[in-house]
C-alpha cells in the first residue's frame, strides 16, 4: 500500500531542511503544498524547490485561515480527496513550515484521510521548529536548566498572556501579527520589552531580529513572525 508522508521543511532556510525529507521528495510520485490564499507564493515550496526532481508534480491545496470549523472542513475533504486520488499511483508528499506535528496543517488532513479511508499509511517526517530556528539565528539559550518554557499559538485576552508571562521564565508568543499591540502593551505592563526578542522570517532574505520592539510599533506585521520572551532573565537580554 502506498504511503503519504507528512513533511515538515523547517522555518525558511532551505539547508535546514532534514536529509530524511530530501531523500522523501526525490522519491515520491507527487507533492502536495498547501495555500491559505490562491494568489500567494508557498514558502513551504520555496525552501524545497531546489531539492525536487524535475517530473514529479507539485499540486497545491487551497486552505484559507478561517474561523469557522464546519467550512474549513470542506475544504480539508476535498484536499483529502485529492490527496487519495494521488495515492493510488504512488507515494505522497504533503508539505508543512516547521515540523509536521507542531501546529502543522498536516495533522488536519490526515483526520480527513482517515475518515474516508483509514487504512492508507502515514508517516510525519519532523522538521526544525520556527521557534528553535529563531533561537539558534539569534544565538539566545530557549530554555536552560530547571526553566520553564510555554509555547503560545495565539495570543487572545491580556489577562491570558499576562498569566503565561508570569508563569514561565520563558515564552513563545507565535502568529503576533494578529495582535501585536495587545503584546506590545501587555510587556511594557510588565517591564519584559527589554527581555524580548521578535523575530520575522527568520532564515530567509527577508529575515527581521530585533529587541527594539518599539520600532515596531504602526509597522505591518508578517504572519511568519514571533517572540520570544525571556521573562524570567533580568536586565535584558544583552
Amino acid at each position: 500500500m502506498n504511503k503519504l508522508y507528512a513533511i515538515g521543511v523547517g522555518p525558511g532556510d532551505p539547508e535546514l531542511l532534514t536529509l530524511k525529507a530530501h531523500r522523501i521528495l526525490q522519491e515520491v510520485a507527487a507533492i502536495f503544498v498547501p495555500k491559505a490564499k490562491e494568489k500567494e507564493e508557498s514558502v513551504a515550496l520555496d525552501i524545497t524547490r531546489r531539492y525536487i526532481p524535475d517530473g514529479i508534480p507539485v499540486e497545491f491545496l487551497y486552505m484559507p485561515m478561517i474561523s469557522c470549523r464546519i467550512k474549513l472542513n470542506d475544504y480539508w475533504e476535498k484536499a483529502a480527496e485529492n490527496v487519495l486520488k494521488r495515492l493510488m499511483d504512488g507515494d505522497v508528499a504533503f508539505l508543512t513550515l516547521g515540523d509536521s506535528l507542531t501546529y502543522s496543517t498536516a495533522s488536519y488532513l490526515l483526520e480527513a484521510i482517515q475518515r474516508m479511508q483509514p487504512q492508507i499509511k502515514v508517516e510525519f517526517v519532523p522538521g526544525i521548529t520556527s521557534f528553535a530556528a529563531c533561537a539558534a539565528r539569534a544565538g539566545l539559550p530557549l530554555v536552560e536548566g530547571d526553566e520553564t518554557l510555554v509555547i503560545v499559538p495565539s495570543v487572545g485576552a491580556e489577562v491570558y498572556l499576562k498569566d503565561m508571562l508570569s508563569k514561565h521564565e520563558n515564552c513563545v508568543l507565535m502568529k503576533v501579527s494578529r495582535s501585536f499591540d495587545t503584546i506590545v502593551k501587555v510587556l511594557d505592563e510588565l517591564n519584559l520589552k527589554e527581555q524580548t526578542l521578535f523575530i520575522s522570517r527568520c532564515g530567509t532574505e527577508k529575515e527581521l531580529i530585533t529587541n527594539d520592539i518599539d520600532r515596531l510599533r504602526g509597522q505591518q506585521i508578517d504572519y511568519l513572525s514571533l517572540m520570544i520572551v525571556k521573562a524570567g532573565k533580568k536586565g535584558g537580554l544583552s
